[in-house]
């Protein structure tokens, strides 16, 4: 036995030219778009859910899914507003999916 197999040579069947590339991709370098919570302070809900503006590397998910689960924000969260930018330098923003309004009566401290 010599030489190695090329995977795609080894798929039969109708594929389209998108499916070939996406199965390159992801034997290659695989890649995710990340949806999970963040924590929201003094919102009528405790969390907010949130995605990553594109994908990213498929290694790289846990570590973001704990960054972001550590990141907190402040009610009001307006939908599609981003909440952390370019997050871990990956090249992508963590923006909210919903909205929270705040709650009528949580004051937090300024920072004045």
């Amino acid at each position: 036995m010599g030489g190695d197999i090329n995977i795609l040579e080894v798929i039969s069947g109708k594929l389209c030219p998108k499916g070939v590339e996406h199965i390159a991709e992801e034997m290659i370098a695989p890649l995710r778009t990340v949806t999970t919570t963040a924590e929201v302070l003094c919102g009528e809900a405790p969390l907010v859910s949130v995605r990553t503006s594109g994908p990213v590397p498929l290694e790289k998910v846990p570590e973001l899914v704990r960054y972001i689960s550590s990141h907190r924000v402040e009610a009001p969260v307006v939908c599609g507003q981003v909440l952390i930018k370019n997050v871990l330098h990956l090249g992508v923003d963590v923006i909210s999916t919903r909205s929270i309004a705040p709650w009528p009566c949580c004051n937090l401290p300024s920072n004045s």
